[in-house]
């Protein structure tokens, strides 16, 4: 099974912050397809409920590309 796995250091994240808005309205993310942003905004809500944390106090989170692709698909097991 493939895993994704990602991280982020603590002091730039900041989980009250919901980033659909900035994905819809910022010109940067114009080429980004609808699936890849709602992508990030499920990858995003992830790591505001991770606990996990390496050695160096990095949060990170783990989801598969099939539970992704579940999610994606509106089909959540």
């Amino acid at each position: 099974m493939t895993m994704i796995t990602l991280f982020r250091k603590p002091d730039v994240f900041d989980p009250n912050f919901f980033i659909s808005e900035e994905l819809l309205k910022d010109p940067k993310y114009k080429e980004m397809s609808g699936n890849a942003k709602i992508a990030f905004i499920l990858i995003h809500d992830r790591f505001k409920k991770s606990k996990l944390k390496d050695e160096m106090g990095n949060v990170y989170c783990e989801l598969t590309i099939r539970k992704l692709m579940e999610l994606l698909q509106g089909n959540e097991s």
